[in-house]
């Protein structure tokens, strides 16, 4: 907590980093990261201590409410406040900065037609839980910026969609009368490599919460479950939106393997801007969209290099702030120096996440058959050791120091 300004160099540690002001006085309290379950934040704490700041310690939030830990704690458990992912707490803090800043998106998205944002060829099948008026429980697997393939949601069965009113897509798998049937479904979620899942209910469209569920179910009796419910009309679309749908790209896996031809492109979003200080705000806001890192050498902030043009961030807030850069595969690898790591599973953890957001350098997330592999180009020759051992303190394995 500071009563003056601090500069923006002070926790570059840190991401994301958000302040709070503490009414009827001139002092602001900082936070570092979001976390929706207790465990979680008592491994960051420890973390953040073991960093120099001894005196950090846990605040917690429920809807927009600051509570004791151990209140937070005690509603946990009892269900009473929805866990929300860690992009979708992003996400929602982001929105609120920007609309106290009044900061307004200074281009449009031409609309989706309703229920239909999930038939892009190629996509998973899927039902559009806007449609549903019933209860069910069901589990969510992830939250995605397009339609997705069954590769990304591991072929799991009976796929549900809801769409966000910033666009995003909440992918769930089931739906079920019981909380017990859907704790047996995350549990094959979790076996296919969905570590993150986990179980929540819908009413009339929306999620509510798994207490709420409960609650309704013992008022209303059976009758409110959505499998009572009459089966609903699928909604008419036109000839002119089926002839649109067929003009959409075809969805692909996220990542092509072994694809090295030399005349494979390449895309990076980067800022028309240079930014002389750490830009906190910027990345909080750009990092809702995708994954961008600042490059301290050219004083920009890039994203991820993608082998894939559809598989680019959804950037449209920020089309006049923005380019996108295209080169081949030569520009992209040359010589320079790269670590490449092995991470044994399909998601990338919160805390390396956290991390790599951080570094300067430019980085590449590939899939292989053990899990993913990071690659991180242009480290400095007296900077890589720093780096190796966080990595590897970070639980990763070492492939490669050089290429």
């Amino acid at each position: 907590a500071f009563a003056r300004p601090i500069p923006e160099t002070l926790f570059t540690e840190f991401t994301p980093v958000t302040g709070e002001k503490i009414k009827g006085t001139n002092i602001t309290r900082y936070m570092a990261g979001y976390f929706n379950n207790s465990e979680r934040v008592l491994e960051a704490r420890k973390a953040i201590r073991d960093l120099g700041y001894s005196d950090a310690f846990i605040v917690a939030y429920c809807n927009g409410e600051r509570i004791g830990f151990a209140e937070a704690k005690r509603r946990e458990k009892l269900g009473i406040c929805i866990p929300k992912r860690s992009e979708e707490l992003v996400i929602e803090v982001a929105e609120n900065i920007a609309k106290e800043l009044d900061i307004e998106p200074q281009n449009t998205v031409k609309e989706v037609p309703e229920y239909v944002y999930h038939l892009q060829p190629g996509a998973t099948d899927a039902d559009p839980i806007e449609l549903t008026q019933g209860l069910f429980f069901t589990v969510q697997i992830g939250v995605f910026n397009r339609p997705v393939s069954d590769e990304v949601v591991k072929n799991l069965p009976e796929m549900m969609t809801v769409r966000l009113p910033n666009g995003l897509i909440r992918y769930n798998t089931g739906k079920f009368d019981d909380l017990e049937s859907a704790k047996e479904r995350r549990k094959e979620a979790v076996k296919r490599g969905i570590e993150d899942a986990f179980v929540v209910a819908y009413y009339k469209g929306k999620r509510i919460s798994i207490a709420e569920a409960r609650r309704l179910l013992k008022e209303h009796g059976e009758e409110i479950l959505e499998s009572h419910q009459q089966k609903k009309e699928e909604p008419v679309i036109s000839e002119e939106v089926k002839k649109e749908l067929k003009k959409m790209p075809e969805v692909t896996s996220e990542i092509k393997k072994n694809v090295s031809l030399p005349t494979q492109k390449y895309y990076q979003i980067v800022t028309k801007k240079t930014f002389q200080t750490f830009p906190r705000d910027i990345l909080n806001r750009y990092n809702t969209e995708g994954m961008f890192y600042y490059d301290k050498k050219d004083k920009r902030v890039k994203s991820f290099i993608y082998k894939n043009e559809l598989d680019l961030p959804r950037v449209w807030k920020f089309l006049d702030d923005i380019d996108t850069l295209t080169f081949v595969k030569e520009d992209v690898e040359g010589n320079t120096p790269v670590i490449i790591a092995e991470i044994p599973q399909m998601s990338i953890p919160g805390d390396l996440m956290d991390y790599l957001l951080r570094l300067p350098y430019r980085r590449e997330v590939i899939e292989t058959e053990n899990g993913l592999e990071l690659k991180i180009y242009g480290i400095e020759e007296e900077k890589r050791p720093f780096i190796l051992d966080k990595i590897r303190k970070l639980g990763l394995k070492i492939k490669q120091e050089d290429e």
